[in-house]
């Protein structure tokens, strides 16, 4: 059995700016597509033919099992961007399977598997998932995208407050400009009761956002941020 039941976290599913996760109080899903681009069904037809006609040529040995495996990959992508979990698995594996053992595929399919195993509360999948985590940051050590997604996953699917805590904390030492995990750090802490250590995080971050560059992103995170610190200070208040 999963140690906390997966329909507790509110995923919102169009976060597709990568700034914008975990920038308000409801932490928002990693485990979605980052590209806003709208898939077109022609889009998944061309690769779909694709794909089989380069599985024919593999299999008559005049293809590479390499273009096979790169246009299994952009499927899985397309499928992924869809939601369909189950083929975009399925692509994915194949993609693995003709040679892709890159560090953005495996990070890929540990999104799918995530997703489903949210959608199915199947705890075979969640093991899938930090499999395939975990092994993109074996590949790639300084991945950050896949050990935030990894913290995500261990805080809100596996129920390991204390290893997606020590994930995200890695990705902040790692590079302070990778502002949706500090965000997601603060509402970890919130989370775990720990509203003063939120409250830090969110004031140093409110500190840091204040010196970048003028855009309607930053100026979204710096409302968010402020709107936090504002709910963290009242909330606090009132248990004084």
């Amino acid at each position: 059995m999963l140690r906390r039941p997966v329909k507790r976290l509110t995923f919102l599913i169009l976060i597709l700016v990568p700034l914008s996760n975990c920038s308000d109080f409801t932490c928002g899903d990693v485990f979605t597509p980052k590209s806003v681009r709208v898939v077109r069904d022609d889009d998944i037809d061309r690769l779909k033919r694709k794909a089989e006609d380069y599985e024919k040529g593999v299999k008559n040995r005049i293809q590479s099992a390499e273009k096979a495996g790169n246009v299994y990959q952009m499927l899985g992508e397309k499928y992924l961007e869809r939601k369909l979990w189950d083929l975009s698995i399925e692509s994915f594996e194949k993609a693995i399977g003709y040679g892709r053992n890159t560090p953005g595929i495996h990070n890929s399919i540990a999104v799918a598997y995530a997703n489903r195993a949210k959608a199915l509360n199947n705890l075979s999948d969640v093991s899938k998932a930090e499999h395939h985590y975990r092994r993109a940051m074996e590949i790639q050590p300084d991945y950050l995208e896949a050990r935030y997604g990894l913290g995500v996953f261990l805080f809100y699917i596996k129920g390991d407050r204390e290893g997606g805590l020590k994930e995200m904390e890695t990705v902040v030492r790692k590079n302070r400009n990778y502002y949706r995990a500090r965000f997601a750090l603060a509402r970890f802490h919130y989370e775990m009761n720990h509203p003063e250590r939120a409250l830090a995080i969110y004031e140093d971050l409110h500190t840091d956002l204040q010196g970048l560059p003028e855009s309607s992103d930053v100026r979204e995170l710096q409302k968010s941020c402020k709107e936090n610190i504002e709910r963290l200070m009242t909330e606090l208040s009132r248990k004084r």
